[in-house]
This record gives C-alpha cells, structure tokens and sequence, in this order.
C-alpha cells in the first residue's frame, strides 16, 4: 500500500507541472518518471539473526506420571475419602469396601494376627532368657510374619490406597455402588510435568533428537518442554515413529487430556542471514535478489538453506550489510535506477 502511494505521488506531481497554461510542459508518463527519479523501492540491511524451523503437530497431554487402581474385590463401595483435584499422598486410603464381605475373612485374619503378634512379642522377652527354644522362637516368629501378610494384603483389599502421589484426575466410583473386581476405581496424576507422544513421518525422523526443544500451546496458553525420547524402530499400525515429549506444568495451567497444538524445534541457529520468502525472485531455477547499490538495483543469486514457511535461510549470495530492497522489485531490472523510500 505505502508502495502504491509513493507512486501515486510521483505521479500528481508530474500532473500538477501540466496545470499552468499552455505553455507549460507535457505531463510525463510512469515510464519517465521511473527513469528520471529512480523506481521506488524499500531496502532492509541483512543482519544475522536468530532463526528456528518447527515442525507442528497435535497431540493430547497427560499427566508424566500416572497410575490407576482396580478393585480388588467384588462388592459395593462403602466410602470415597477424595474428589477429582484433591492432591493425596502416596499410601493415603482413597476407597474402602465393608470389612464384613465373607470372601476377605477380614475379622478371622485381623484376629489371627493379633495373636501371633502377641505370641511373638512375649516370646521375645522369654527367648532372650533362655525359656524358650530357638525353634520354638522361630516357628512363632514365622507364624507372626505369615499372619502379618496375611492381613496387611487383605487389608489392602479393603482399603485402597494411593499408588502414587499426585492429583486425582478421576473417580469412577461413589459410595454405595456395586463393583466388580478389576473394575477401574480412580486415577491418580503427577502433574507438576506433562508428556505427549507425537508421531514422525518415516522421511522426517533423521530430524528428531533427545533434548529439541518444544512448545505446547491451548487457550492461549503455552508450556516449555523437550524431546524425551525418540523411538528408531517404526510403528506399524501407524508406519510412523513415536517421539516422546515433556513439559514443565508450573501450578498445572495445563489439565491432563487436553489436546494441545505441539510444535518442536528440529532445526537452530543462532547467526543465520534470514529473509522473508517473499523477497525471493525465481528465474531459470533459480533464485534470485536484488540488492540496492548506490541508486541503481543489483540482481544476485542465491542460495536458499531451511525453510520455516516465511522466512528462508541464505547460505550464499548474501552480506550482512548490504541493502536488501523488500519492497518493488517486481518492477526492477538489472542496474535500473531505485529511488528508496525508507
């Protein structure tokens, strides 16, 4: 548009010298303005700046830790000690079932044990004395250790505990609900870090390596990460590779499940001669330039590196310094005259 001005101007004022009678000289056409004034360009110094190309991808984030519990048992849900978003600790008791189902013997076996721990326990004293035998002592001890599993597993039947530490991101279950065993109770997420898995095309995998940065961003929103993991042996329900990712969740902006706009950096440089493809000219298979050099337009080859879609790296043809027209050059020609406008 300021391009298109700049020669509406040129042009009214050729116009105007027209306006002062007969006698005075002939409007000129764009042509000679062109020739006379230079064609308006704009120029840009190439410098070397910072330049990354990304590849994009969607994939759904969870929690970089996660573990279910199932119950144990057949039978109806007596208590759920936490709700979705509670943070627990690992060994806290989440659900429980009644303790009088017949198939856990859960009383026969709490008795069972407290007895041998009693037994055990004043045998101690009498062993140590001498009022006892060794075998003796040992077969107690080992009917304590028996009774002690024995009860610790049932008990674990009966209260389910957190697997993990971390946040409940899920409850299946309320109280009174019958259940079967197996059936899935809770999740629980660490959720401090998030992970994903992306899946590479077999031709862009040589690009991937452990460590590339990478950006995960939804709502308006972005989390930091890195590439975790990159798997060499292709998937074959996908014929594609899986990539592993990870990233930091500070104060879980991010909620697990989320499918999110993923973006990994696979090719850097921190000093790269870096132009818009848009001042790119094709020729002959070629690509091309121009450079302003004094008032007169210069045509350079180039040669193109990566490509981030709108910006292009340079590996040859081009100086930091020299004065890029971004503006005008389809109308240029080699050593036309430029007026710039900057």
């Amino acid at each position: 548009m300021k391009y298109h001005q700049g020669l509406l101007g040129l042009v009214l004022l050729a116009l105007t010298a027209t306006g002062c009678g007969s006698d005075a000289p002939q409007a000129k056409n764009l042509e000679e303005i062109y020739a006379e004034k230079g064609i308006p360009v704009k120029v840009k110094p190439v410098s070397q700046t910072p330049f990354s190309v990304y590849e994009h991808y969607f994939a759904t984030l969870s929690g970089i830790e996660e573990s279910s519990e199932f119950a144990p048992i057949s039978d109806k849900i007596e208590q759920v000690y936490a709700k979705v978003g509670d943070y627990v600790r690992k060994g806290q008791v989440i659900i429980t079932f009644p303790s009088d189902n017949p198939s856990t013997q859960y009383y026969q076996l709490k008795e069972s044990f407290e007895n041998a721990e009693k037994t055990y326990n004043r045998l101690i004293s009498v062993y140590e004395k001498g009022g006892v035998s060794r075998q003796d002592f040992d077969n107690a001890k080992t009917q304590f250790e028996v009774a002690k599993a024995n009860w610790e597993s049932i008990k674990q039947s009966i209260e389910v505990e957190a697997p993990i530490s971390g946040i409940v991101t899920k409850i299946n279950v309320q109280p009174s609900d019958n259940v079967e065993k197996e059936d899935e109770l809770f999740t629980i997420s660490k959720m401090n870090q998030l992970k994903a898995t992306i899946l590479v095309p077999e031709k862009h995998i040589v690009l991937y390596e452990v460590g590339q940065k990478a950006i995960a961003r939804w709502n308006g929103k972005e989390l930091q990460g890195k590439v975790t993991r990159v798997n060499r042996t292709i998937t074959p329900q996908k014929q594609a590779f899986e990539v592993k990712l990870a990233f930091d969740n500070p104060g879980v902006i991010f909620q697990t499940g989320i499918t999110a706009d993923v973006d990994v950096e696979v090719y850097e440089k921190a000093a790269a001669l870096a132009i818009n493809r848009s001042n790119l000219i094709e020729r002959q298979n070629q690509h091309w330039v121009f450079i302003a050099q004094g008032d007169s337009a210069l045509l350079k080859p180039v040669a193109l590196g990566k490509s981030n879609g709108v910006k292009v790296e340079i590996t040859e043809g081009l100086t930091p310094g020299e004065k890029l027209i971004t503006e005008g050059q389809l109308l240029l020609s080699q050593g036309k005259k430029i007026n710039i406008q900057n």
